[in-house]
């Protein structure tokens, strides 16, 4: 199996601020070629094809933002690690209609078997970082981030995460050990107990137990939940689907209490009323739009006439 970390390590080191951990770009990879050629390509298998090298080019159909570029070198790398990749984009770059994304030297059956695996991780990846620009575009000029969720499809997380920085967004929590959150189904569980517990006996339990760094997150679906919050001690209070006049209410509250606590935004945001939330003054707005609602980008793979 072709090894990905070892040949982009420092590039992925600048780019994605979680890091890849050992072995993961090589599982993901595994696992998309094994699903196409778990019994092989009995088409490509049973023609003439010639061993000598040809070329083809991934291009772009549509505008967008590309992502994915170093996972799709990958396939074809797992595939024949001869192949010459020559990327003529980078991740981030902005993409029109037709432009050239890599060049690719390879066998005509080592192309064709990895042109759908290394395309479906372009488009999915590419899809992310397209619509992520959209959103931090909808909101550009005001003091606020857009941040993905952990919503991602099982087993694609970080590149998912790493797409959506791709697009201008960054990445919420990584996993649930990045930081506590307290959200409504704790919430309630804590307050079934023989001795319920409420929101400031839960923060103050985490704050006796996690390191002094440690955040903490409230949500809290109801503006009476706010003056509790504030007074615990937690580090964030997140609205979860407030509207935007609600939002507004609750960041006034909350400024004016003079806590130093950040607010984050989440749930029934949509595109056409991002900027609406952004003007509140949250400090983030979260959503699962940019990765679970994202379509793919339109990209291709084009074999080059060597004429």
């Amino acid at each position: 199996m072709y090894s990905l970390e070892t040949k982009t390590s420092q590039t992925l080191m600048i780019s994605n601020p979680h890091c890849f951990p050992p072995g993961y770009l090589n599982r993901c990879v595994q696992i998309a070629v094994e699903e196409d050629l778990i019994a092989g390509d009995i088409t490509t298998d049973n023609l003439p094809f010639s061993d000598t090298p040809i070329s083809a080019r991934l291009m772009s159909r549509s505008a967008g933002v590309l992502s994915g570029l170093t996972i799709a070198e990958a396939v074809f790398h797992s595939i024949d690690p001869n192949v010459s990749f020559h990327p003529v984009l980078f991740d981030g770059a902005a993409l029109c209609q037709g432009a050239v994304i890599a060049e690719i030297v390879a066998p005509a059956s080592t192309l064709l078997k990895g042109e759908r695996v290394a395309l479906n991780f372009l488009q999915h990846l590419s899809g992310i970082a397209s619509t992520t620009a959209q959103w931090t575009q909808a909101v550009s000029g005001l003091n606020v981030r857009i941040t993905d969720t952990r919503k991602t499809l099982p087993g694609l997380r970080l590149l998912e995460k790493h797409a959506v920085i791709h697009g201008g967004g960054h990445s919420h929590r990584l996993h649930l050990g990045t930081s506590a959150m307290l959200k409504d189904n704790h919430l309630f569980a804590l307050s079934q107990l023989a001795s319920p517990m409420d929101i400031t006996g839960a923060v103050q339990r985490l704050r006796e137990r996690l390191s002094h760094t440690a955040t903490i997150t409230v949500e809290v679906d109801d503006i009476s939940q706010i003056p509790a919050v504030l007074a615990s001690g937690a580090n964030a209070v997140l609205l979860d689907n407030f509207s935007v006049e609600q939002t507004k209410e609750a960041v006034s509250l909350i400024r004016q209490s003079g806590k130093a606590i950040f607010i984050e935004s989440s749930g029934g945001i949509r595109l056409e009323n991002v900027r609406d939330y952004a003007r509140t003054g949250v400090d983030i707005i979260s959503t699962s739009q940019i990765t679970m609602g994202a379509q793919a980008l339109d990209l291709g793979m084009d074999f080059i006439d060597a004429d």
